[in-house]
Formats: structure tokens, C-alpha cells, sequence
């Protein structure tokens, strides 16, 4: 599928992470991780403002298993 290019800023890939560029029927993860943050806490970016007033965050995580990676070969 043709599409219109645009620059495009990439600051940092971890380890397991995966960049598309382009068309993609199927990109598998290897790795998957839960992180837990306040509000605003997972911004990133160039420029950005954030306003909170009152932010909590529930950590209780009461199921076992969220995204199970047995057999993603």
C-alpha cells in the first residue's frame, strides 16, 4: 500500500523493541513487560505540558497471567 513519506524521530529502540515502516501483515513481540505509572508519568517527547490535580494509581494486579509469549517462535 503506497503512502506519503513523512520525516520521523526516533530517540531510543530497547532490546526487544520492533520499528515498522511500511506494510506489515504480522509483527509478533518477544518480550512483554507491565508497567504501572501515575497520570503523565509515560509521557515522552519533544514538548508537552501536563496538569494534574489529583492522580492515583491502583497497583493491585489481581490475575497471574496478562500477555502469555509460550510459543511465539
Amino acid at each position: 500500500m503506497p503512502s506519503i513519506g513523512v520525516p520521523i524521530q526516533i530517540n531510543h529502540i530497547s532490546a526487544g523493541g520492533v520499528v515498522n515502516v511500511g506494510d506489515s501483515v504480522y509483527i509478533s513481540p518477544k518480550h512483554s513487560t507491565k508497567s504501572i505509572s501515575g497520570s503523565g508519568g509515560g509521557n515522552n517527547g519533544n514538548f508537552f505540558i501536563v496538569k494534574n490535580d489529583i492522580s492515583i494509581t491502583n497497583g493491585v494486579d489481581r490475575d497471574v497471567n496478562d500477555q502469555n509469549q509460550t510459543a511465539n517462535n
